[in-house]
C-alpha cells in the first residue's frame, strides 16, 4: 500500500507520516525531496526570497496549485515505482493534490488530505514547528507572516473542496495527538478506488 498525504504547510503531514511509518513499517518519503531536485523556479518559489510573500495570498495559493501540477509527473513516477516494487510507503507534502486520483488507478493506493483553516493556528504552528522554517517565518514582517497564513488557509480551503468533490477524505489538522491515527484510518477504511 502507498498512502499519499497532501495539504498546506504546517498542518502535521510530516509528523503524522513519520509516526505512521514507524508504527506500520512504511517507507516515509517527502515531496520536498522531489521539489529540491527541480530547477524550475515555479516549483521552488516558496523560500526563494522574503519578497515572494508580498504577493497577494490568492496569487500565492495559485502558485502552490501550479507547483503541484508541475510536480505531478515526478510524483506519479515515484508512486508507480513504489507500487511496482511492492514497497509499502507513505509520501507526504505540498504538491500532492486531489487531481492525482485521476492518474492513479491502483487499488493499493490511498490519498488523504489535511487542512487547517484557522489562520491564527497556522501562525502559531508556523512559528513553533521544529524546523528551520520556523526561524524564517518569525523573521518575516507581520504583513508577510499574515500573507503566509492567509495563503495556507486559502490553499487548505482549495484542497478541502477538491478532495471532497472527488470523494477523498480531508481531515482537520487538529487535534495533533491523533492525526496519524486519523490519517491511517481514513486511508485503510475507505473502499478501494474504482
Amino acid at each position: 500500500m502507498v498512502i499519499l498525504i497532501g495539504g498546506g504547510s504546517s498542518v502535521g503531514k510530516t509528523a503524522a507520516a513519520a509516526e505512521m511509518a514507524r508504527r506500520h513499517r512504511l517507507q516515509h518519503l517527502q515531496v520536498d525531496a522531489l521539489r529540491a531536485a527541480e530547477s524550475d523556479p515555479a516549483v521552488n518559489f516558496v523560500g526563494s526570497s522574503p519578497e515572494v510573500w508580498d504577493l497577494r495570498p490568492e496569487m500565492l495559493r495559485d502558485r502552490l496549485i501550479e507547483m503541484g501540477a508541475l510536480l505531478r509527473p515526478q510524483i506519479l513516477r515515484l508512486v508507480s515505482k513504489l507500487l511496482a516494487l511492492g514497497i509499502p510507503s507513505v509520501i507526504e507534502g505540498e504538491g500532492i493534490e486531489p487531481s492525482l486520483q485521476e492518474f492513479l488507478a491502483d487499488r493499493t493506493l490511498r490519498l488523504v488530505f489535511v487542512a487547517e483553516l484557522n489562520e491564527q493556528r497556522l501562525a502559531e504552528t508556523l512559528a513553533n514547528r521544529p524546523s528551520d522554517g520556523a526561524d524564517r517565518f518569525r523573521r518575516l514582517t507581520v504583513a508577510r507572516r499574515q500573507s503566509v497564513c492567509r495563503m495556507n488557509r486559502l490553499y487548505g480551503e482549495w484542497i478541502e473542496a477538491q478532495a471532497l468533490s472527488r470523494g477523498l477524505p480531508c481531515l482537520a489538522s487538529q487535534p495533533w495527538n491523533d492525526l496519524a491515527d486519523r490519517i491511517f484510518g481514513a486511508a485503510t477504511s475507505r473502499a478501494a478506488p474504482a
